[in-house]
């Protein structure tokens, strides 16, 4: 009987320390997904602000029109929501 619970007991301890391990893979794994996603947004936000420098006027003619697209549907839906009441 305890040659049966001492084998049971090491394999319990291996499949906890393979788990751990995997586990820890994974977590480094994900920290590497992370870092490399903040890498490239931070790329893509000074692309960004870098074409909104350049392009001043375009972009606030840009963002005019789309506030003026985003009010105009606006209304319309306030407009249909009044209509049922």
């Amino acid at each position: 009987m305890s040659y049966l619970k001492d084998k049971m007991t090491d394999a319990a301890t291996k499949l906890s320390e393979g788990t751990g391990d995997a586990v820890g893979n994974l977590q480094s794994r994900a920290k590497e997904a992370w870092s490399s996603v903040q890498h490239d947004a931070s790329r893509a936000v000074d692309k960004s602000s870098a074409y909104v420098r350049k392009n001043a006027a375009v972009t606030a003619l840009v963002a005019f029109g789309i506030g003026l697209l985003v009010a105009a549907v606006l209304s319309r839906v306030f407009a249909k929501l009044q209509s049922i009441d």
